[in-house]
């Protein structure tokens, strides 16, 4: 770490610290204000802040290797103060609020300690119901520094791990590391790219209106650096990092600044603390280039109120120099390892694209081109690409009409580009292109200003209504039916629908109408699903008669799916080939539903309801063994229900022997 970078860091870090601790009231304790929940050296697999899918990691992950059962212990003197049980999210887990007004969350346990296991079993029992969450008092379950409170497990989603949560007295997430734990990490964060966007259609990054990516590179002095970058107009700057750890986990990082030639900075993101309320994630890193990396911004998308970039002086956008020079990229991991990237800057004149008809790049006119739109920042890019090389440049239509403060430029010897902002968004458009080798067809696109709501309907297909604050900056939507969509595991009606941009952040949930199409036998089963990386994710949907409803942050593709096919029990124990020897045997099912998902399960003994657990991702219901069973022959019924309503039951004989 250089001095500047180090000083920087060292400062905001004490500034954090003292704030965080004189708010709380933060006293230590064996010069420790809070334990680790291990025995161990804590051994970290996500990191405070991480990007998690439209939200940011809240907590940080402790690796067990694997293992199940690893004691959990108080970080500090408090009480319980809420216990959860899920099949989904933390799984298990305990809240125990602290004498000094903090919190901590310790998630996807295997169990909790004995008084604690005892109360949450009376409840369950008692609502014949595995999922419960229950607030009890602050003298019911005391709690001391360093006392077992539960173990460690894979509970709700995710691979064994712990994850542990610091709250404020606000109930806001906290990054451990200000109220003073720490953790073995030497290496400092590695950068991967760059990117480097325009803030406007005016403005240019290598002559071209699209943000442009660029590999890091390590000299052999250690130091960052990559290839030069000519600008036009204002721009602004992305990085794509991790941060590995001395077990080879690659974790976030807590602090990322840019500064200028001059030395100021010019935007600063740190993750100190985070809002449930939150939105910042989805406009946090930039929505349109996942394919090349995960690029944390380093400017202020519009509308962002995250605490994480609250922190900067200004916006982050940089006019063009007028001559060369380097701009630094810092960024920090929590323990203060550094790293830090030269990216050299050069003022960009705007000739460097020019192609005159006649020149030696000309070509035979051939094939006829084609008209696409992408949507990478706050303004709309209109790119004309041709099969062979094409030295006259179309005319941006919209409406119909020339746009003429939008024209297009080369971008190499087929491809032209134009770039275009509404004056004021909130309405149908078309956007066309006049040229000889280019269809007449516009293509039809609705905006929506930012921060407005708005009801879009297309003809016979999807009607998207979106809430006033949901829209960050312009939005340029389409929908189009896709030609050939994906199979499903369930019979699938109507049109597959393609909601454009796919990956357009959104502050705010927006809801999604679907007709019911022709051939649903049943509307009670039938439900919008959403295409992503594991097929058709069934959605929770309402029917308003013969109008499906989902709500969605995410646009992309679209169906109507009809789940028609009941859950399936594909294997149980015990099976009977092998004999009972205990009054408590270990009775399991595996299950499965091709279609919607297992919402519920019901596992009874002759009539008398079972605590059991459900794991999603294995597809495997346990019963907890939490009481004998009587000698004899038993009945054991499993009945399953999935999202759609669908319903099975299985039934099994079991024979306890006598003692």
């Amino acid at each position: 770490m250089n001095a500047q970078c180090r000083s920087w860091y060292r400062a905001a870090l004490c500034a954090a610290l003292l704030t965080l601790t004189a708010a709380a009231g933060v006293a230590a304790k064996d010069d420790v204000p809070y334990l680790w929940p291990f025995d161990r050296k804590p051994d970290l697999s996500s990191s405070f802040g991480e990007y998690r899918s439209g939200r940011f990691h809240m907590g940080v992950d402790l690796s067990t290797n694997g293992e199940i059962g690893v004691p959990v212990r108080a970080a500090a003197d408090g009480h319980v103060s809420r216990v959860r049980c899920s099949p989904w999210g933390y799984g298990k887990a305990v809240y125990v609020s602290f004498d000094d007004g903090h919190t901590v969350v310790y998630g996807h346990l295997s169990g909790f300690r004995d008084d604690l296991r005892d109360y949450v079993r009376r409840e369950q029992h008692r609502r014949s119901a595995y999922t419960v969450e229950m607030q009890p008092g602050a003298d019911e379950f005391p709690v001391k520094r360093g006392e077992v409170l539960a173990f460690s497990g894979d509970t709700g989603i995710g691979p064994a791990h712990l994850h542990f949560e610091l709250r404020d007295a606000a109930g806001r997430p906290v990054n451990p590391r200000l109220l003073g734990m720490t953790w073995p990490d030497a290496d400092p964060p590695v950068f991967k790219s760059v990117l480097v966007a325009p803030r406007d259609p005016a403005s240019r990054v290598e002559g071209d209106v699209m943000p442009l990516p660029r590999k890091a590179e390590r000299g052999r002095d250690g130091r960052w650096t990559c290839a030069p970058v000519r600008v036009r107009g204002e721009f602004a700057v992305a990085v794509d990092l991790v941060d590995p750890t001395p077990v080879g986990n690659k974790l976030g990082i807590h602090a990322a600044k840019l500064i200028g030639p001059d030395g100021n900075t010019v935007f600063e993101v740190r993750h100190d603390t985070i809002a449930y309320d939150e939105h910042g994630s989805a406009f946090a890193y930039h929505p349109a280039f996942s394919d090349e990396g995960r690029f944390l911004l380093l400017w202020r998308w519009p509308g962002n109120a995250a605490a994480s970039d609250a922190v900067s002086p200004g916006d982050g956008w940089c006019p063009a120099p007028a001559e060369a020079g380097n701009y630094r990229v810092e960024i920090v991991d929590f323990m203060g390892n550094a790293a830090t990237l030269e990216l050299p800057i050069k003022p960009d004149s705007g000739t460097q694209h020019a192609l005159a008809p006649g020149t030696a790049e000309s070509a035979p006119n051939k094939g006829v081109g084609e008209l696409t739109l992408d949507a990478s920042g706050t303004f709309l890019v209109v790119t004309a690409a041709f099969p062979t090389p094409e030295t006259d440049a179309p005319q941006l239509t919209i409406d119909g009409r020339p746009a003429t403060d939008a024209p297009f430029f080369p971008v190499d010897r087929c491809t032209f580009r134009a770039a275009w902002q509404p004056a004021s968004p909130g309405g149908r458009i078309l956007i066309g292109a006049t040229h000889p080798r280019l269809a007449a067809n516009p293509i039809p696109l609705e905006t929506v200003a930012s921060g407005t709501a708005r009801v879009i309907q297309w003809e016979d297909g999807p009607r998207l209504e979106i809430p006033a604050g949901a829209a960050c900056g312009p939005l340029f939507l389409r929908a189009a039916p896709l030609a050939a969509a994906p199979a499903a595991p369930v019979p699938a009606h109507g049109a597959a629908w393609r909601l454009w941009p796919q990956n357009a952040p959104l502050a705010a949930a927006a809801e999604l109408a679907l007709p019911l199409p022709d051939g649903v036998r049943d509307p009670a089963h039938a439900a919008i699903a959403r295409r992503g990386g594991g097929g058709w994710a069934w959605l929770k949907t309402a029917r308003r008669g013969n109008v499906l409803t989902a709500r969605t942050d995410r646009l992309g593709d679209f169906r109507v799916l009809e789940d028609d096919q009941p859950p399936r029990e594909l294997e149980f124990s015990p099976d009977g080939a092998a004999p009972i020897t205990s009054f408590r045997p270990r009775i399991h099912a595996s299950v499965s539903d091709a279609g919607s998902g297992v919402a519920a399960w019901d596992l009874r003994c002759d009539g008398r309801w079972m605590l059991s657990a459900y794991d999603p991702e294995a597809g495997r219901i346990d019963w907890e063994r939490d009481e004998d069973l009587d000698a004899g022959a038993h009945e054991i019924t499993l009945t399953l229900t999935d999202n759609a309503g669908n319903s099975s039951a299985t039934k099994h004989t079991i024979i306890i022997p006598k003692k």
